[in-house]
């Protein structure tokens, strides 16, 4: 008898302390539980949370943890007895509640950095509130700073095009006015901006003095009546040539992350142990899986994948299932599985694609053909048009 048939729920289990583990593959039986995963440190007194398709949610006490040794052909498990109740302790609430809030501010340029951070904090539960800029001004710097006040953290990705966009910088410079701000700015900084030098920095503040003087010098030609946009331009970018040199110092003199074009696992990593820092400084990266859908990515144009909750697949990253590297390991057990699917690393290649919806051509090819060696399953991604008719 094949268990993993018979795992269709996911829970998240809620350790006394606080800590949690999220999407974890179960089967839900009155007073009992069924986990696979035997490396998960499942205690008496833990809780699972079961998320229902109307948006409810079952909370279970754990009473036993019923841990199984392998035998035979059946791998070591758990059988927990647990007992329906009807919330969690509000000690345990309260931590489950501590999820870290990162607002994420950048220029429209940098899209698709923000697309692969996004990814790469999901993976750990953590959604970013992301601030689009450049767009549209719609005169929401009041919004923007109650929103960043809310945040524990404001991961800037600090660009060439952030530093020279008028919203970018007024804002953000309205935000370095609160006293704690230096322990929230997590700094995300190209390398080819040039600011960890006076002469680099130096490149920023002449374009604003040149910036003050065209507005300055457009306004002459207009009546009283007329400049009011105009007088309000020049004062924000009086108050960034104010306020950028300091800025620009304590940045360069922050712990940042500098990158070139794309965002890597590494990189990534180093800016979540910020958010939260490891006791073991030589841990591994942990690993995360999303799976492919190899017929419907060919018939379709567009890398399909397993999806979350009760949705079977999505083209969209944002939706997607993420799986554990012992999950990933059992699931491409299964023969059948290993020519349907395919097991992409997210950090190591998904965090390359730069975007959450990717077309199954182009660039996107190249991608996976130079990192062929990282996925599992079906690596080549490739169907005849007979087997496409029986997978799909």
């Amino acid at each position: 008898m094949r268990f993993n048939n018979f795992m269709t729920d996911i829970v998240s289990l809620i350790k006394t302390d606080g800590q949690e583990y999220s999407n974890i593959k179960s089967s839900v039986q009155k007073n009992k539980i069924f986990i696979n995963d035997s490396n998960l440190p499942i205690e008496e007194g833990d809780h699972f949370i079961r998320l229902l398709a109307n948006g409810l949610q079952e909370v279970y006490l754990v009473l036993d943890r019923g841990y199984y040794e392998g035998f035979g052909g059946i791998k070591a498990h758990y059988q927990s007895e647990v007992k329906k109740v009807p919330s969690m302790p509000s000690k345990t609430k309260k931590l489950q509640a501590a999820t870290e809030k990162i607002f994420l501010s950048y220029s429209w340029n940098d899209n698709k950095v923000a697309d692969s951070f996004e990814i790469m904090f999901r993976t750990k539960g953590i959604n970013l509130t992301r601030d689009l800029r450049d767009v549209e001004y719609r005169q929401s710097l009041k919004e923007f700073m109650k929103n960043v006040r809310k945040s524990d953290y404001v991961l800037m990705i600090i660009s060439e095009h952030y530093l020279k966009s008028i919203n970018c910088m007024y804002e953000v410079l309205e935000f370095v006015k609160d006293d704690d701000y230096k322990e929230r700015i997590l700094p995300l900084v190209q390398k080819e901006t040039d600011i960890f030098n006076a002469i680099g920095r130096s490149k920023y503040i002449k374009y604003w003095q040149n910036e003050f003087e065209r507005l300055h010098h457009e306004m002459q030609g207009l009546d009283e009546l007329n400049r009011t946009d105009i007088v309000n331009e020049l004062k924000k970018v009086e108050s960034i040539q104010r306020q950028l040199t300091d800025f620009l110092s304590i940045i360069a003199d922050m712990n940042m992350v500098t990158f070139e074009e794309n965002i890597t696992g590494k990189d990534f990593y180093m800016i979540f142990n910020l958010v939260r820092p490891s006791k073991n400084k030589e841990q591994d990266v942990p690993m995360g899986y999303y799976v492919l859908n190899v017929p419907r990515t060919i018939t379709s144009d567009v890398m399909t994948w397993w999806a979350n909750g009760n949705r079977t697949y999505t083209d969209d990253l944002n939706e997607a299932r993420i799986f554990t590297e012992i999950e990933i390991l059992g699931f491409f057990n299964d023969e059948h599985k290993s020519k349907k699917f395919a097991g992409f690393p997210i950090l190591e290649l998904v965090s390359k694609f730069n975007q959450p919806i990717v077309p199954f051509k182009g660039k996107f090819l190249s991608i996976i053909e130079n990192n062929q060696k990282e996925i599992l399953g079906n690596s080549n991604i490739y169907l005849d048009e007979e087997e496409v008719k029986l997978y799909i």
